[in-house]
């Protein structure tokens, strides 16, 4: 084989410039949404969850509900990295079934925030060419894992030196340094067990006793959310 022959043969095997570039933009989009979801997910994940006694349950509410959406999106590049027609096709189908099952297909933000981007990644994906994989996988993989270290490790040790001495009555307790202090409701229907919307919690607050061991039926108005 000459030397112009080879080089013939590997200008063909180059895939196109456009080809690169939506694939290695497809890469980095989905680094950015799956570090910017691991952000918001591990900050809330110890502000609002990490309430369980058990450990194994505080660790799979974060993976199953604060840490989800980053996640399923690693996987998806994942997918699609290693086999770009099937990873975008399901870009596309987890875009629809976000679509259709959480605002039932009659949205025009979801639509313009959810469905088409979805869609114009997958398409990424799909036509795109993703020149050194390996790269790749390092991108969709340790961006949004070292988001997590960065900003979960402080939290995470501020929750573990709670110390929790049983007592779940009415508790008044300070604000910080301010000097002010807050008064808790006890356990109950003002702290259940279980969770419920903001708007359910909204109105137990304002029907909750005096004493916040009952829901009344007229607005007491004591009480308020943290």
């Amino acid at each position: 084989m000459t030397e112009e022959h080879q080089g013939n043969v590997m200008e063909h095997d180059q895939p196109a410039y456009w080809r690169v570039v939506a694939g290695w933009s497809a890469v980095g989009i989905s680094s950015l949404v799956a570090g910017f979801w691991a952000f918001w997910g591990i900050i809330e994940n110890f502000h609002e969850g990490w309430w369980h006694r058990s450990m194994l349950e505080n660790l799979a509410m974060m993976l199953g509900q604060y840490l989800a959406a980053s996640l399923v999106f690693m996987l998806l590049a994942v997918v699609a990295i290693r086999w770009r027609l099937i990873g975008g096709l399901l870009h596309v189908a987890v875009g629809i079934g976000l679509y259709v099952f959480l605002f039932h297909g009659d949205n025009p933000t979801a639509l313009m925030l959810i469905l088409i981007p979805m869609t114009l990644l997958g398409a990424g994906y799909a036509f795109g060419a993703v020149t050194n994989k390996v790269w790749a996988y390092r991108l969709v993989i340790l961006v949004p894992v070292g988001v997590m270290l960065f900003f979960g490790v402080e939290p995470a040790w501020r929750v573990s030196q709670r110390q929790f001495d049983g007592d779940l009555g009415m508790r008044r307790l300070p604000v910080g340094n301010t000097g002010d202090t807050l008064l808790w409701a006890p356990a109950g229907p003002g702290w259940p067990d279980e969770g419920c919307s903001w708007y359910e919690a909204r109105e137990r607050c304002a029907h909750l006793s005096v004493d916040g061991m009952a829901l009344v039926d007229s607005v007491v108005g004591v009480w308020r959310l943290p």
